[in-house]
């Protein structure tokens, strides 16, 4: 299981951008969370199954996401 903390500016659009990097890739995540705090969105995302290269590439490409400042990989975090 890996774990992706995305923080993007809170704009409509914003979620669905970050979910759209996993649903290209034909992934279903495991949980989704978000919360919105000021004008900042906080993502966090579950997926398992995934080798590792593949989970970098995805952060990856969150990080080149318009409206993304920040993004987080946990690597085999149990699942919850």
């Amino acid at each position: 299981m890996h774990r992706f903390r995305i923080e993007v500016s809170a704009e409509p659009q914003s979620l669905l951008r970050v979910l759209g990097c996993f649903a290209q890739r034909d992934i279903v995540p495991a949980t989704t969370r978000m919360r919105v705090e000021d004008s900042r969105m906080q993502i966090e995302i579950e997926a398992g199954n995934l080798p590792p290269a593949q989970a970098a590439l995805i952060a990856a490409k969150l990080r080149e996401a318009v409206a993304v400042t920040d993004v987080a990989l946990d690597h085999r975090v149990p699942a919850t």
